[in-house]
């Protein structure tokens, strides 16, 4: 995909390099894999390992003194003196992706020192491509995207997940208390792709914790571009990766995040 004139180099590399990725993953999806498990609840596969193998060197090709965070074994890598930093998760939803439903992509982002973030996010099975850059928007597929405006937590659609540990903290009385309080709540499968639903309006608050920096890198700078507010669980604002995250408008973020508390 195309960007706009004054695009940074950085996006166009993520937007070649994730496109590049889920066309390997779909080969894997038909084909079929070999998977592991990680931990109890964790699940890895082949396409895991060869999709990040394909973004990594791409990366490093074309910033070889940057640092890089990604998920698999092995992926971390380059030094962050510079204050460059990308995040991939080459499969986020991978349970979903060995259970042959259509919601799995890969997250890529950026942060540089001067203030510069990028995020992409693609759900290949949908032929979807999310993209944005600081102060640049957000888009899917090109065309600008902008996050609900509904206010009240009776009218939202929330959605969240859970630790892949659940006996450190199990996520579920934040559920119950959100379940009761919102119009439904949904558990996806993919962070990532949730925060880019934030984005789009299709669903109106995601938030979730104990995520890895990789779920949050790209889904942060696309949420946030569409207009949404990303924060921690306290509040604070996100400029980078955390492993902690509440997105919504502004309106219901403020009524939302009270009951995480």
């Amino acid at each position: 995909m195309s960007t706009s004139a004054g695009a940074p180099v950085e996006l166009a590399v993520a937007l070649e390099l994730a496109a590049s990725a889920g066309d390997l993953l779909l080969g894997y999806a038909e084909s079929g894999v070999h998977r592991e498990r990680k931990s109890r609840r964790e699940l890895v596969s082949e396409a895991d390992v060869a999709a990040q193998e394909l973004i990594v060197a791409g990366l490093r090709r074309a910033f070889p003194d940057d640092a890089i965070v990604a998920e698999e074994e092995g992926g971390s890598s380059g030094s962050s003196g510079a204050g460059r930093r990308w995040f991939v998760d080459p499969l986020d939803g991978t349970t979903n992706f060995l259970k042959g439903q259509p919601r799995w992509g890969t997250s890529i982002g950026f942060y540089g020192p001067d203030g510069l973030a990028v995020g992409v996010v693609t759900c290949p099975p949908q032929r979807e491509i999310y993209h944005a850059h600081t102060g640049g928007g957000a888009y899917l597929n090109g065309s600008t995207i902008s996050c609900s405006d509904v206010t009240e937590p009776d009218d939202a659609v929330v959605a969240s997940g859970f630790p892949y540990d659940l006996e450190e903290r199990s996520n579920l009385g934040e559920w119950a208390i959100v379940t009761r309080k919102a119009l439904a709540v949904r558990c996806l499968g993919a962070a990532a792709i949730d925060l880019c639903d934030v984005a789009t309006g299709r669903i109106d608050a995601f938030w979730e914790q104990r995520l890895g920096l990789w779920d949050t890198a790209a889904g942060i700078v696309i949420a946030s571009e569409a207009g949404a507010i990303v924060t921690d669980l306290g509040g604070s604002p996100l400029t980078s990766p955390s492993r902690d995250v509440v997105a919504a408008n502004r309106a219901l973020h403020s009524r939302l995040l009270p009951l995480l508390r």
